[in-house]
């Protein structure tokens, strides 16, 4: 059931994303050793995190059901 939860929540978040036409760049799940069955997400996605109105709603529709922690926003190097 473990596997199935993860699989469950890695498809809800890449399914946020690619319904607002969000590119998605990785998504990686570790374990969180705090409670057993239970994953971290890091996702990294293309876009300004501040100021991009569809990634603003991402984000908070994924943090009604997962506890969600900026790490970073970066400029396109161009």
């Amino acid at each position: 059931a473990d596997a199935e939860e993860r699989e469950a929540a890695m498809a809800e978040i890449i399914n946020e994303f690619s319904e607002k036409n969000i590119k998605l760049i990785s998504i990686i799940s570790r374990p969180t050793k705090m409670k057993h069955g239970k994953y971290h997400f890091f996702v990294d996605i293309a876009g300004d995190c501040h100021n991009n109105q569809k990634i603003i709603e991402a984000i908070e529709n994924l943090g009604k059901h997962y506890g969600v922690k900026q790490l970073g926003s970066y400029d396109i190097i161009r």
